[in-house]
């Protein structure tokens, strides 16, 4: 019996796994995509199970899960951090879901004049009067009351578009926004649709779009997706570069349903000569999303 057992829980762990790697959409196992670091303990311990009772194939195939998912884990930790192509100008920014909160809104505003931040990018911001006063220590705005999304700048803005979001979104977080900054950097702010390919095509095919654009930028957003998911390695692999590139990929979410389990798929992205000399992932501000604060070499344009 407890051979069966350890049979049964290789083979649903490696079809677990299969369904993680290909961001399988049957049943919603594409979110399996996130739990990379829980599939690296599930197969140490099927490893350890299958050495203290034997069985070589069930030792391999656990080897061979373990060392992939490993593997797959840490390779942010691997990349290099986005440097800048040259001299230009030093900003600091903050991205941040606050998860329709007024309170953690105003704590993000305290924190951002703290820290000194020069951007504060933000989703799902709850309280007329919290931005209001968020908005009197950045004058330069651009933000969406409707859909509650938006950037909040110590920097001149010199154009504004807002595009559409994912068909099917919620009403009220369906728009992304585009800005160019004084000096012709540009910054997008989005908050993407629940993980599966289907409702992600729209967003990742803006996002690949954006990085073929002359020019630097950086992208600020809760894409709902993890470093690894192929989704996201598809937006790298047109241009972006991941500002957390080069550090252990720390979560940034938890769920409200399994409040032990973090995932990291909130990011900043970079391209077009924009540096990156700092990224840290901030204290909890009572969303369920922790902040992102970046500081960033933006390229001289001639």
């Amino acid at each position: 019996m407890a051979r069966r057992l350890r049979i049964l829980w290789t083979f649903l762990l490696t079809l677990g796994s299969v369904a993680a790697w290909t961001e399988l959409e049957l049943l919603g196992l594409g979110m399996l995509v996130h739990a990379q670091l829980q599939f690296v303990a599930a197969w140490a311990l099927t490893l350890a199970w299958w050495c203290w009772k034997g069985g070589q194939l069930g030792r391999f195939v656990a080897a061979v899960g373990l060392v992939a998912h490993f593997g797959l884990y840490s390779q942010p930790f691997w990349a290099a951090a986005p440097r800048a192509t040259g001299p230009g100008q030093e900003l600091r920014a903050v991205w941040f879901n606050a998860w329709g909160s007024p309170s953690a809104t105003e704590a993000l505003h305290h924190a951002a004049v703290e820290k000194g931040a020069d951007l504060v990018a933000l989703c799902q911001a709850g309280g007329a009067p919290v931005l209001r006063r968020l908005a009197a220590d950045y004058p330069y705005q651009a933000y969406d009351h409707d859909d509650r999304i938006g950037l909040f700048s110590r920097v001149p803005i010199a154009e504004v578009e807002w595009l559409e979001g994912e068909p099917g979104h919620k009403p009220r977080e369906r728009k992304w926004l585009r800005v160019v900054l004084e000096g012709g950097v540009e910054v997008w702010v989005g908050h993407a649709q629940h993980p599966d390919q289907t409702a992600h095509a729209p967003t990742l095919t803006r996002i690949r779009a954006a990085a073929e654009r002359a020019g630097p930028a950086v992208l600020f957003a809760d894409l709902n997706t993890t470093p690894w998911a192929a989704g996201f390695q598809s937006c790298l692999a047109a241009g972006w570069q991941s500002a957390r590139a080069g550090q252990w990929p720390w979560r940034t979410w938890r769920d409200p349903s399994f409040p032990l389990l973090r995932w990291p798929i909130d990011h900043v992205l970079v391209r077009g000569g924009v540096g990156v000399t700092a990224f840290t992932v901030g204290s909890d501000l009572g969303s369920d999303h922790l902040p992102l604060w970046v500081d960033l070499v933006l390229p001289a344009l001639p």
